[in-house]
């Protein structure tokens, strides 16, 4: 049971709306980039199965970090603005 349903506080989604959007928008970019998950993967120094977790719009999956937001703005040459939506 969840600390959350004990004290009455709302259960709290594991990403924020702004990370699930970041999480849309770089499957995007990298699908308007046209490479492939394996390429994408490298170019971003993870592994296949970290960036299907990253890109994944459910609730779970990769946690984004300042470094590889930093990776993900080189990558797709976009912008921070573009790519938190």
């Amino acid at each position: 049971m969840f600390l959350s349903n004990i004290i009455g506080y709302p259960k709290c989604s594991e990403f924020l709306s702004i990370a699930l959007s970041v999480k849309k928008n770089v499957s995007q970019l990298e699908l308007k980039a046209g490479y492939s998950m394996n390429e994408g993967a490298r170019l971003l120094d993870v592994s296949q199965k970290q960036l299907e977790d990253i890109e994944t719009v459910r609730n779970y999956g990769c946690h984004l970090d300042l470094e590889l937001l930093a990776k993900i703005k080189a990558v797709y040459k976009t912008s921070m603005d573009k790519l938190i939506g």
